[in-house]
């Protein structure tokens, strides 16, 4: 008994289990440490251009690419796309040296909302007709590789 006339009150181990449990149970899956709020996920878009530079490092790759410019014959502007963490995109078919400087390739993305020159990579389309797909986890993109039928297998293949 302790002063007061209080009794201390220890819950069983299964109790403290159980709670922890239910507790978890409540808490939604972390898809990501990053929001896509940056992009318009909504509006799928399409550009040509060729291969400045491609960064293969956490927490996403960056690929760059130089676009012609609009109304400007012979000028290129310069556009950024971001996509999944290397990791996830090697699992995607992609390696340090998918892509080189000089390749021409299309760009499927979403846009940025502030219109700038870049957004997330949806996929990349060669011009043999072969692709590199986004990640299929970020929000819209699996809904946009579905109607290209891009979708990997449950094997890798597409």
């Amino acid at each position: 008994m302790y002063r007061y006339g209080l009794t201390r009150h220890v819950p069983n181990a299964s109790l403290v289990a159980l709670g922890g449990l239910a507790l978890a149970s409540l808490a939604s899956p972390a898809v990501g440490h990053h929001s896509y709020a940056m992009f318009d996920m909504n509006k799928p878009l399409a550009l040509d251009g060729r291969v400045a530079k491609v960064e293969w490092v956490n927490p996403h790759i960056s690929l760059w690419l130089y676009v012609p410019a609009v109304g400007q014959q012979g000028k290129y502007d310069l556009w950024r796309f971001q996509s999944d963490p290397p990791g996830r995109a090697a699992r995607n078919g992609w390696s340090k040296t998918v892509l080189k400087v000089g390749d021409r390739i299309t760009m499927h993305y979403f846009p940025l909302n502030n219109g700038g020159n870049g957004g997330y990579l949806i996929r990349i389309v060669r011009p043999d007709g072969s692709e590199l797909i986004g990640d299929p986890d970020a929000p819209g993109v699996a809904r946009e590789l579905a109607k290209t039928n891009s979708l990997p297998t449950k094997d890798g293949t597409r």
